[in-house]
């Protein structure tokens, strides 16, 4: 029987939409793949009811563990973006995302390793001649921006393009931020918490350091991403 791939995630209104959002694209690429996919989006303490049979199993729920019953079940565990008790039980982490705890090496791997839309990178990265100005609150980088986000929420493929359309958007650090600076924006970065402050000013600083350091951002993260679970997907085929 054909195993297939368990992506688990975590609700928006606590984890926010950024993974939900590269997950998605994920899902699509592996079934472009020929790969069956089961999402799961549940907190940390619910069981997994997992109705196939799986042979890799991707969390994307921040610092949060693998669901109990999920940890005895054979499979290749990937944990992303996962600086808690999730990392310390995957067979892989993968960094998608850099932080501030991050070694140079580290960061760099990260920002290779970013989970883009398609939509996005469907040019040619432009990350080299994107920037960045650091703002105290988000009414000042809205006082700078030509885009923003709205009190009406858009949908993916909406927002995607009214972020091509602008040239100084206001974001916060996360996955927008990073394809809006894929595509050679000039970003009003703002704070939505003190940690979402620490990663931007660690960011900041990092590029006063090493100005090029954006160049890094390729936006083949996601098909590195896809090419590794194949491979362990092949090879829990191959041993059947």
């Amino acid at each position: 029987m054909k195993k297939s791939v368990l992506i688990i995630t975590g609700d928006a209104a606590q984890f926010g939409s950024g993974h939900l959002e590269r997950m998605h694209d994920a899902a699509l690429t592996l079934k472009q793949h020929r790969v069956t996919v089961q999402k799961l989006c549940i907190t940390a303490e619910t069981p997994a009811l997992v109705p196939l049979p799986w042979s890799v199993c991707i969390l994307d729920r921040r610092d949060t563990a693998f669901n109990p019953n999920i940890l005895q079940m054979q499979g290749y565990k990937i944990a992303v973006d996962n600086r808690g008790q999730g990392r310390a039980t995957a067979d892989l982490v993968w960094d998608a995302l850099p932080h501030f705890s991050m070694a140079a090496n580290e960061y760099t791997n990260a920002l290779k390793n970013l989970m883009l839309s398609p939509q996005v990178t469907a040019s040619v990265s432009q990350a080299a001649t994107a920037r960045v100005a650091l703002h105290d609150s988000a009414e000042a980088a809205f006082a700078a921006a030509d885009f923003k986000l709205g009190a009406e929420r858009l949908s993916r493929i909406d927002f995607l393009a009214a972020l091509k359309a602008s040239r100084r958007p206001a974001l916060y650090f996360g996955q927008a931020f990073f394809e809006a600076l894929y595509l050679g924006l000039d970003v009003q970065l703002y704070p939505v918490s003190e940690y979402h402050k620490k990663l931007s000013v660690d960011l900041v600083s990092r590029l006063a350091i090493e100005p090029n350091l954006l160049a890094t951002i390729d936006g083949s993260g996601l098909s590195r991403f896809v090419k590794i679970v194949l491979d362990e997907i092949k090879k829990v085929e191959e041993h059947e």
